[in-house]
């Protein structure tokens, strides 16, 4: 059957009258019409909480709508016919902004009591983890709502306890290459706050983003300078520069990353390498349990050294935009680099900045349509890369 969807305007007030009373709008919503309602603001969705698991799986708390976050998204539903109670029933997306839905089967409409209730809700949860760390999931993002909450009557920061305690002791995650983060999803305010305590409870101070230290608007580019390391970002992409010889222990960005994610990523360079005849200068990986989706390998030419400082910087600029296009041609929407070419190929530091951000600048104006993030990661307290923040600032 052919999925509709219509939608209605109201004013805030009304907005505001009918958010009080969701849960029962909802269901007799239901019950009279059988469709789903969703009652949304046009205010954007907020992160308020994040943290890492012991797993490098991120953690978080969002006040949003669970129909249009994104990723996989869980809900409870009424028993479904032929669906066991506690067990999960996977449908695909529909029209909601989600690849798939875990739909956790539940008896209808009933209250249980706390001792059942706990122990049948630790169950789903876990059901819902094995379902996402399986091989065959393919899925790098979970939503997980205030299940048993709402109209099935369980007391609320129980079952928030509940759900983030299953969460932070799962002891599966290591089976999953591509999980990278699991979102604690409601859009009302009670609950959100509910999950908020019980992640600083269990998991201690929520992490704040990286400070910026300088940023730019581009078009629909932005890009920033961070202090970090660049083995630790949280972005669709990272570059890593790869010194000749292809040895990832001979370069300090590669040995790093090699040291967090093991010999399998090299493995997995050295097979894309040897898959073309012709020196490729740019190799695309999988992450593995580094917390992005991609690692491009910007491979350094091995004759580098024979060449003028001039021609150092002209590979500096076509590495850069080869990273760029490359994000470009996969729809990627954000990309970490670090700051290329100090040690391979000894470009100073502040021009090395300024290169790479011309290439950003020229990327943008020939791009204009595609939003794209860029962080340029300089490592904390090095004081001459940090005052090429000033390059930046004098084009804001």
């Amino acid at each position: 059957m052919e999925q509709k969807s219509l939608q209605i305007a109201i004013d805030s007030d009304h907005l505001k009258t009918l958010k009080s009373y969701e849960s029962l709008f909802n269901d007799v919503i239901n019950k009279k019409f059988q469709c789903a309602s969703n009652l949304k603001s046009a205010m954007d969705s907020a992160k308020v909480f994040r943290t890492m698991l012991s797993s490098q799986i991120e953690l978080s708390v969002w006040k949003d709508d669970l129909t249009s976050h994104g990723g996989l998204a869980v809900e409870g539903k009424d028993k479904i016919k032929g669906g066991p109670i506690g067990k999960i029933v996977v449908t695909g997306g529909g029209q909601f902004s989600h690849s798939q839905i875990i739909q956790v089967v539940k008896e209808e409409r009933k209250v249980l009591d706390k001792q059942t209730g706990s122990i049948q809700l630790k169950a789903e949860i876990l059901n819902i983890l094995e379902y996402v760390v399986s091989g065959s999931s393919g899925i790098k993002t979970v939503a997980i709502p205030a299940l048993s909450s709402g109209i099935f009557g369980f007391p609320l920061n129980l079952c928030v306890g509940i759900i983030v305690d299953t969460i932070m002791n799962f002891s599966g995650y290591q089976r999953s290459k591509i999980l990278k983060e699991i979102h604690l999803v409601s859009n009302e305010e009670p609950t959100v706050a509910a999950f908020k305590r019980s992640c600083e409870e269990f998991l201690g101070k929520n992490i704040s983003a990286a400070p910026s230290l300088a940023s730019i608007t581009l078009n629909n580019v932005k890009l920033q300078i961070i202090e970090g390391f660049i083995e630790k970002q949280q972005v669709d992409v990272i570059v890593n520069c790869v010194p000749d010889q292809y040895s990832f222990p001979a370069g300090r960005i590669s040995k790093t990353i090699l040291d967090q994610v093991g010999t399998e990523l090299e493995k997995d360079f050295f097979k894309k390498l040897c898959e073309r005849s012709n020196i490729q200068e740019l190799v695309v990986t999988t992450g593995f349990n580094l917390s992005c989706q991609y690692v491009y390998h910007l491979v350094w030419p091995s004759y580098y050294d024979l060449l003028l400082p001039e021609w150092h910087k002209k590979i500096l600029k076509h590495a850069v935009m080869k990273c760029l296009e490359k994000a470009y041609q996969q729809n990627m929407n954000s990309l970490s680099f670090p700051a290329l070419g100090i040690g391979t190929i000894s470009t100073p530091k502040e021009e090395t900045i300024h290169i790479m951000l011309q290439e950003v600048l020229r990327f943008s104006r020939d791009y204009p349509s595609k939003k794209l993030h860029v962080n340029f990661v300089i490592f904390p307290n090095d004081k001459e890369l940090s005052k090429a923040r000033y390059i930046i600032d004098s084009l804001g």
